[in-house]
């Protein structure tokens, strides 16, 4: 019988354990690289890194226009494909809805130590250039706005970006360390994994369904 207890004072012990992970992702014109590692009573574990390189798109040479622009002669969109496109975006505004809030409540042991989010843009023209900017900071106070409500900050967040003028350069550097206990990110891990399954059950059922919502209901277009 001591055993036992032994056994599960131990199994306690270890979910009460504190992990700490580490996200590191670089974005650029013709790459991503994303480092994750994850530190376990002391030990680190460095997952393989995700990478991902753009190939550059050749336009072969021709001397004849309609080679040159393979696009000019567009079809007439019609009545019904306007729907689909409505319908498209519907469909991913009812999904969206229905699970930033189960989102929530699935990350929401999760607590964030560190948070540094760095980019750079630059545009051929100074003008462009100050718009892009200004947007970007209004899409990274957006994304931090809805973050704050589904998970903990208990550090001050650094966000930075660096206009280039007269250059095409689009740059963005995220670093993350996340702070949580072994037991709560097996939860984390489990109600994700459960989200996504239901998130493609909902696809599949959306497109096996004409005009179907996220939830596989029928919708009516007028």
């Amino acid at each position: 019988m001591l055993w036992f207890f032994f056994t599960l004072l131990l199994i306690l012990l270890l979910l009460l354990l504190p992990v700490r992970i580490e996200v590191s992702a670089a974005l650029q014109m013709r790459h991503t690289h994303v480092r994750v590692s994850v530190v376990l009573a002391g030990i680190r574990l460095k997952l393989p890194p995700f990478k991902r390189r753009k190939s550059k798109r050749r336009v072969p040479a021709s001397t004849s226009p309609a080679d040159k622009f393979p696009f000019k002669e567009h079809k007439p969109i019609g009545y019904e494909e306007i729907l689909d496109k409505l319908h498209d975006v519907t469909e991913m505004i009812d999904i969206l809805e229905d699970t930033l809030p189960r989102l929530k409540k699935a990350i929401r042991p999760l607590c964030v130590t560190y948070f540094t989010w760095e980019s750079a843009v630059g545009l051929p023209n100074a003008a462009e250039t100050a718009t892009a900017v200004g947007g970007f900071w209004i899409l990274k106070s957006g994304i931090l706005g809805i973050l704050s409500r589904m998970i903990c900050f208990t550090n001050e967040i650094t966000l930075e970006i660096t206009p280039l003028y007269e250059q095409l350069t689009l740059e963005s550097e995220i670093t993350c360390i996340v702070g949580v206990t072994l037991g709560q990110a097996i939860v984390v891990v489990v109600r994700l994994v459960s989200l996504v399954k239901e998130g493609i059950s909902r696809v599949r059922t959306s497109d096996s369904i004409p005009h179907a919502n996220g939830n596989g209901k029928l919708k009516n277009h007028g």
